[in-house]
């Protein structure tokens, strides 16, 4: 078992090998490669983030008897085109043990948890993409974002179980999207798909835009 002492992953994860079933989230690789075509997954190039990637996406999907959901792998940010062998797949988790139980041959992203936590507020919910955007975090006021607590920092138990709480407090649905202010320029998109999830992101890209 492993944990984020030698990276940016704040839970403790076990990692088992294994080849996924590409064929069963081709299309999360599409969008997530062209999110990052948007600039909303990437890499900093400059400040004092330089050289650190960002951005994640996750797809449900049911592997043989298993159900659970595909994710890009930690500090996977900074390449075009990902392929397959670049996710995992997220068997088992546990908000309150802090722990996550990965299948694939890369660890998972460090915002793991924060997903399965907007996976188990609606079951309609069967996509979510993670960015870091300027823009949206600076207009998220004037576009009436939904927003999680300064207090809850990136890749956090208490991340987590804010996006839970930030759910019921907007009350928030099937799809959507929420800035995260503990985790600077953090935002979260979601739907029943990844399409949905990634086209409601840009959308608001555009938008913010128009008010900055």
């Amino acid at each position: 078992m492993s944990n984020s002492k030698k990276g940016v992953i704040k839970f403790n994860y076990e990692l088992i090998e294994a080849k996924l079933p590409c064929e069963l989230f081709s299309d999360l690789m599409k969008w997530r490669d062209k999110l990052f075509a948007n600039r909303l997954i990437g890499v900093y190039k400059s400040g004092k983030m330089k050289g650190i990637g960002y951005g994640n996406v996750s797809k449900r999907i049911e592997w043989d008897t298993k159900k659970g959901f595909v994710i890009t792998g930690s500090q996977t940010g900074q390449i075009a085109k990902l392929p397959c062998e670049k996710y995992c797949f997220i068997e088992e988790y546990s908000i309150g043990e802090n722990f996550v139980r990965a299948l694939g041959k890369i660890k998972p992203s460090s915002e793991a948890l924060s997903h399965a936590s907007i996976y188990e507020q609606n079951e309609k919910i069967n996509a979510v993409v993670h960015s870091h955007s300027k823009k949206i975090f600076a207009a998220s006021k004037k576009l009436g974002l939904p927003y999680t607590s300064e207090k809850a920092s990136y890749g956090s138990v208490a991340l987590a179980r804010e996006l839970a709480k930030a759910f019921e407090e907007f009350n928030l649905g099937g799809e959507g999207i929420i800035v995260t202010l503990g985790h600077e320029e953090g935002v979260f998109s979601w739907a029943e798909s990844i399409g949905r999830a990634s086209e409601i992101i840009i959308s608001t890209l555009e938008k913010a835009k128009e008010l900055l």
